[in-house]
């Protein structure tokens, strides 16, 4: 028992220190742009607070989970989309609530996400049977990333952030299914959950290495294939008894996507690894998907002297370029460096030719030292190499690195333009719009399979001085993208003041903001925005509310209305009918539905009290199926 208490304290002290230590660096990697009053310009404007102000105004309300918008449709409201988005806002909308403030919210999500992302790649190397220190250095150039960088600080689309932050535990969950890990199935179908209602695209692309992984493992051992049931079960039932709510009461609208355009779809490949066009601290109206020049050119490296999935002891040094594929992929890695020499630290140092034949030097270096097999150790790393395949935690490990490979292929060649195919022909697949968005999958990768290589690399070396070469090696290639990290956050462009941020939050602001026209199918053509949450020609004397309450969209918990009427009136209810709203009039009142789809009561001379109430889910559904 004192045993048990020992390792769950030990094991709780490990992990607060991981949470710490990626805190930190998170912080370091954006602080310096959240520390400014504002918000920097990018491409998602301030929607994002938008989207989050409403889920908290929700909160506010009493509804932890809300399903109907107010603010939706030019403030005639809607069932929120089967396919929204909601993990993002509805999980900050909850920390925004709690801090009573959607701006400091928003940017402190910035960096919870890159630690999440961060403590995901680094439990994901613990089950590769890294060492610490490139354990630590990978969770950290996941944050550093240039393709980080370009979510949240370019995009701003941080759903889709938090979405690329949940990948590398997508990797680690089909590992532990892999390993038979208990419980495992269980927390993949969470997780898929998760990712589902973080991008409703992306997750399709997300099976691709779920399926990769279940397919393996199937093969392994075929007897496993009930293990997968509660995991996918858990997400059948999730996600078809939301999409069964929303049939049911009545919501056909869907996320409205911006159309496929074949001509901007596929980038130049060599971008992918050094894109020498955009500006970093200069546009923000743009979008870079380079993916960290240090990790991509480093990884090929690796390649190079190692192969994907062969230990590269079992190669003698002489013989090393002897193969073919190996010969034509040095030749490639030359035509790289020849490319991208003449731009290569231009973005964001320029006329400082000096750092361009340092890292040159530095990398010359590292090849020849990554090359120095010495002949008189090749025996005893050959003894180490069988030692090591008789072991079943080297077959796991080379068994979960090639398929980290596999997957890395896959998304790579979904990025060329031979792959034009798979978008034309496969349902749904184009909604993607730009397969550059799949960098979110294979950044973690490249980060995996190179902090992968190195840590081989280094356990193979039988001389302690040059093994500890391949640290240093990672330790220049992390120091690089912090350095990148810290420079890039010095942006020259504008930034949204805090007046304009709160002004996009009112009520007027969030009727009119883009993210929450999810169809026109149903606005009235006469008027373009609600003119208020209630009107009431005719009618005088309006008790227990404040004229505020009815002059704009908001969520109703319980709404009490006293009128005295000297003549019989009309009082209309500016919204689409709302399974979750329930009028009780008088009994001589009429409900009707107006041409625009709005609700109007029809009220006799007198005191009349109406009230509006908010109706459970389950009151909701049972209500749609008795009234049809």
């Amino acid at each position: 028992m004192s045993d048990g208490l020992s390792r769950l304290r030990q094991d709780l002290t490990n992990a607060l220190i991981l949470v710490c230590l990626y805190g930190t660096l998170a912080l370091l990697a954006c602080g310096l742009v959240l520390q400014v009053v504002g918000y920097p310009y990018n491409q998602s404007g301030l929607t994002i607070f938008q989207q989050v102000e409403v889920f908290r105004l929700a909160i506010a309300s009493g509804q932890l989970l809300p399903l109907w918008n107010p603010f939706a449709q030019q403030g005639y409201g809607a069932l929120w989309p089967f396919t929204y988005p909601r993990f993002y806002s509805n999980t900050v909308g909850i920390l925004a609530w709690l801090l009573n403030s959607t701006i400091g919210a928003v940017k402190l999500s910035i960096p919870v996400g890159l630690t999440i992302g961060a403590l995901g790649i680094h439990e994901t190397t613990r089950l590769l049977r890294l060492k610490l220190s490139f354990r630590v250095a990978a969770g950290a150039l996941l944050i550093f990333a240039n393709s980080t960088y370009n979510l949240w600080l370019l995009s701003g689309n941080l759903s889709e952030f938090w979405l690329a932050m949940l990948i590398p535990w997508l990797f680690y969950g089909g590992m532990q299914w892999l390993r038979g890990q208990r419980g495992a199935n269980w927390g993949l179908g969470g997780l898929l959950v998760l990712l589902f209602w973080s991008d409703a695209i992306l997750f399709g692309y997300a099976l691709i290495p779920l399926l990769i992984m279940l397919g393996a493992g199937l093969r392994r051992s075929p007897r496993r294939w009930p293990s997968v049931i509660p995991g996918l079960a858990l997400w059948t039932i999730v996600v078809s008894s939301a999409w069964l709510c929303n049939q049911q009461l009545g919501n056909t609208t869907q996320l409205i996507r911006a159309s496929f355009d074949y001509n901007n779809f596929y980038r130049p490949p060599l971008s992918y690894l050094a894109d020498t066009v955009f500006r970093w601290q200069e546009v923000w109206g743009s979008t870079s998907v380079e993916m960290g020049r240090s990790i991509a050119i480093s990884l090929i490296l690796m390649l190079l002297i190692t192969g994907l999935f062969v230990e590269p002891s079992r190669y003698h040094p002489r013989q090393l370029f002897k193969s073919l594929n190996l010969r034509v992929l040095f030749f490639c890695i030359i035509l790289t460096f020849i490319y991208i020499q003449y731009d290569w630290f231009r973005p964001l140092y320029p006329e400082q030719s000096w750092v361009l034949l340092a890292y040159f030097g530095c990398t010359l270096a590292m090849i020849i030292l990554l090359c120095r097999q010495r002949l008189e150790s090749v025996k005893a790393e050959l003894r180490t190499d069988r030692q090591r395949a008789s072991s079943q935690q080297f077959h796991e490990r080379s068994f979960f690195v090639s398929l980290l490979g596999l997957t890395t292929i896959t998304f790579i060649y979904l990025q060329l333009p031979i792959s034009l195919w798979f978008y034309l022909w496969l349902p749904g697949a184009e909604g993607i719009q730009f397969p550059w968005r799949l960098i979110s999958f294979i950044t973690p990768l490249l980060i995996l399979l190179l902090c992968e290589r190195l840590d081989t690399l280094s356990s193979l070396e039988p001389n302690a001085s040059l093994a500890n070469v391949y640290r240093g090696i990672i330790i220049v290639i992390l120091v690089n993208q912090i350095w990148f990290g810290l420079r890039v956050q010095d942006i020259e462009y504008a930034r949204y003041s805090i007046a304009e941020v709160q002004a996009a939050l009112q009520p007027q602001q969030l009727v009119t903001s883009p993210v929450f026209q999810f169809s026109d199918r149903q606005r009235p053509q006469s008027e373009a925005i609600a003119p208020a949450l209630l009107t009431t020609p005719n009618c005088a004397n309006l008790n227990a509310v404040k004229p505020s309450v009815l002059n704009q969209p908001q969520y109703i918990r319980n709404l009490t209305l006293t009128l005295e009427i000297k003549s019989n009136c009309t009082l209309e209810l500016h919204q689409y009918p709302n399974p979750f709203l329930e009028i009780i009039p008088p009994t001589s009142a009429q409900l009707s539905q107006t041409e625009r789809h709005t609700t109007q009561i029809k009220l006799k001379s007198g005191q009349q009290t109406i009230q509006l109430q908010r109706r459970s889910l389950f009151s909701a559904i049972r209500n749609s199926v008795n009234s049809h």
